[in-house]
């Protein structure tokens, strides 16, 4: 029993927090948060998982015994084995068609068993229903882990291989002259042309903005890598993005970038989202505004291309913002 208290203690230390994954030998920190009471029980009962040695879910620094890699700061690999974020999308939307439809009837709330939900209520009701299916299918599926959200502590990184480019930090460069924290990808966004039309029009855009943060999330079951980052505002037309009309070349001003005080403001992207570009000071605007130029993919799964010659092209303009 005094190792189960030293244990509890150890974890409400670490985790600010009265609630988290128990090492039992069921469990084996695969079954989401419960309480240290809870916790104190299965360990009791069924005894500890044995081979979790190193209690990085509890906040015990990561003992990396496989590599001579720095955890914290070190350049890391993408995966290509952690489970396709994007393909759980779909998922997820016709789930959240089945909560709205749930909410609201006619402009009325219907009468149901969920009729004091809010809309922003949406993730308590989505994991009561996969903790539902979990119960029939006795199995945590991915869309479940993702719901519940990661563990409390994630590693960090100042550089990151992915997709074929390699991408750093802002912070990390703020004495070298390289840069490599330009970051872009490309969404569907819904444009809306005239207040008439109140259901807009989806249409590829491309984002720009630089790597803030590296951080690894830890799911239980899986990694997932993501990036958080700080956003040029390309729907100001004026002082956030422009196309010049002559060359066609995009130009971003990197100091009016988004606030993230709003919803749908979401400074993080999944790391397999993520292209890389290079931004060029232009010469005959101020400081802040930039050329954007596409980098060149300097790795592959296979071979090491720093050998290359790196030529930067610039980025022109194929569509409308508008």
């Amino acid at each position: 029993m005094r190792g189960v208290h030293s244990f509890i203690a150890f974890a409400k230390a670490n985790l600010k927090s009265n609630e988290f994954s128990s090492p039992c030998a069921k469990c084996q920190n695969k079954r989401g948060l419960i309480t240290s009471a809870q916790i104190s029980h299965h360990l009791v009962s069924k005894g500890i998982d044995q081979s979790y040695t190193n209690w990085y879910f509890h906040g015990e620094p990561i003992i990396n015994k496989d590599t001579n890699l720095e955890i914290h700061g070190a350049t890391h690999d993408h995966p290509h084995d952690v489970p396709r974020m994007l393909d759980l999308v779909d998922d997820a939307f016709g789930k959240h068609k089945i909560y709205t439809e749930g909410c609201t009837s006619g402009g009325q709330r219907r009468r149901e068993n969920i009729t004091s939900e809010k809309p922003l209520q949406f993730i308590p009701w989505l994991r009561r229903q996969l903790e539902n299916e979990t119960l029939e299918n006795k199995k945590v599926s991915v869309l479940k882990r993702l719901a519940d959200g990661p563990y409390h502590n994630a590693i960090s990184y100042k550089a990151y291989r992915a997709n074929g480019f390699v991408f750093h930090t802002k912070g990390s460069e703020s004495s070298t002259t390289t840069q490599n924290n330009g970051v872009t990808m490309k969404a569907i966004m819904t444009f809306i042309s005239r207040k008439s039309d109140p259901n807009g029009v989806e249409d590829e855009t491309t984002y720009y903005g630089v790597v803030k943060e590296i951080l690894e999330l830890n799911y239980f079951d899986f990694q997932q890598t993501v990036f958080y980052c700080d956003w040029v505002r390309i729907e100001d037309k004026v002082n956030g993005c422009v196309i010049d009309p002559e060359t066609n070349l995009i130009y971003v001003n990197l100091e009016k970038l988004k606030k993230i005080s709003k919803e749908e403001d979401e400074p993080f992207i999944l790391a397999c989202q993520a292209s890389q570009v290079f931004y060029c000071k232009d010469l005959t605007r101020n400081d802040y505004w930039h050329v954007v130029l596409d980098a060149p993919k300097k790795l592959t799964r296979d071979v090491d291309a720093y050998e290359d010659p790196l030529v930067f092209k610039g980025t022109t303009h194929e569509g409308s913002f508008d």
